[in-house]
């Protein structure tokens, strides 16, 4: 393992700044349009449109979209849909639903909460072109399912577990269709798992005790996946290597809140160039977190520490790769503003011209333009 100091060569601008005061209303107000393509592209102005309202009884508490090979997109609701009755504590058991780049809704599913499950989450697209998610509860034992649906709308539990799944994010799936995921399996220790096409659960690795959180996990380009820990007993966090036969290895580990590597890891992204990139949620040079760049051996570089000033800080979740070849992300800074970030410039090759950090404006109501690059 080879850590190296920050790279200042490595350029960030603050694309976007919201009002929002707390991520949950970020994700209700503006889920559909950050997992939208333009929305992670670099352009001249950067226009938020609502799409679709969810009224509960079609859903409610959206989560991640992705897009079909029909142009569509697809998504679950956590709550809404059967079981759902306004201004009472009776929220739903959720929906799959379909949506069109303009905005018309189609509800492919609703869960009944029986052995279909409920709270239905993590909806990725799979290489047959079906999609898989996962349940949070419910099932015929209990603690949860893993699903499968197609475009259509007819949907096959694959897998029912006993005890919790508490799926940390979404699952991955190899070239041979097999599903890998992480569980924090409620109050016992986290475990990473495989899930065969014809159902077969088994556990490649169990966490110690201590790990406090974990990341969904990331397919690199050698086939392996890598995910990360918020943190354990002596570290604030870890990003590991983990094989499909269960091969475990500890690649970096954050020694502390205040190190300049940063603390308390986010998910990873793949980059174009098969090093994986990621934030931490603290610590780095300004304290407010870092964007890195990590390989498959284990070299750590941190390319960004927020300084918690213009740049805000504190970023959330997994960093997004656009089309344009940069990272994009959201950060929470300490008095409660979010922001859409780009960290520009391709991945780390040789080093691109310096850069400044700018924030851009946003009219009221999240509608406004976002200049790109900044002027100089």
């Amino acid at each position: 393992m080879v850590n190296q100091k920050e790279d200042p060569s490595k350029k960030f601008r603050t694309m976007i700044t919201t009002p929002f005061p707390s991520p949950r209303l970020l994700c209700a107000a503006l889920c559909l349009l950050l997992n939208l393509p333009g929305a992670i592209q670099a352009q001249d102005t950067a226009v938020y449109a609502t799409l679709h309202s969810f009224a509960g009884g079609d859903g409610s508490t959206p989560g991640r979209l992705v897009q079909g090979s029909d142009g569509n997109f697809y998504g679950t609701t956590i709550g809404g849909g059967f079981g759902y009755t306004a201004g009472s504590s009776n929220t739903g058991y959720g929906t799959v639903y379909q949506i069109t780049p303009t905005g018309k809704l189609t509800t492919l599913y609703v869960f009944a909460g029986a052995d279909d499950g409920q709270g239905p989450f993590g909806l990725i697209r799979g290489n047959d072109g079906n999609f898989y998610g996962l349940t949070s509860y419910g099932g015929a034992n209990g603690g949860g399912t893993v699903f499968r649906i197609t475009p259509t709308g007819e949907l096959t539990t694959l897998y029912a577990a006993a005890k919790y799944l508490n799926a940390a994010g979404p699952l991955v799936q190899d070239d041979d269709g097999n599903l890998y995921g992480v569980s924090m399996a409620g109050a016992q220790a986290a475990s990473i798992f495989r899930l065969a096409p014809a159902g077969h659960y088994i556990t490649l690795h169990t966490f110690s005790n201590g790990v406090s959180s974990t990341s969904s996990l990331t397919r690199g380009n050698d086939g392996n996946f890598y995910g990360a820990t918020g943190g354990d007993v002596g570290n604030f966090g870890t990003i590991y290597q983990i094989t499909p036969q269960g091969a475990f290895t500890t690649l970096h580990t954050f020694p502390d809140t205040g190190d300049a590597d940063g603390s308390f890891p986010n998910g990873l992204t793949l980059g174009p160039d098969g090093n994986l990139y990621g934030t931490t949620q603290g610590g780095g040079t300004g304290s407010h977190g870092v964007v890195f760049q990590i390989t498959n051996a284990g070299q750590y570089i941190v390319l960004y520490s927020f300084t918690g000033g213009s740049d805000s800080g504190s970023p959330l979740g997994n960093l997004a790769l656009g089309s344009d070849g940069n990272f994009y992300g959201i950060t929470e800074g300490s008095t409660g503003p979010i922001d859409i970030f780009p960290v520009i410039g391709q991945p780390p090759r040789p080093p691109p011209p310096i850069g400044t950090a700018r924030v851009l404006p946003v009219a009221p109501h999240g509608r406004g333009t976002a200049q790109f690059p900044p002027a100089n």
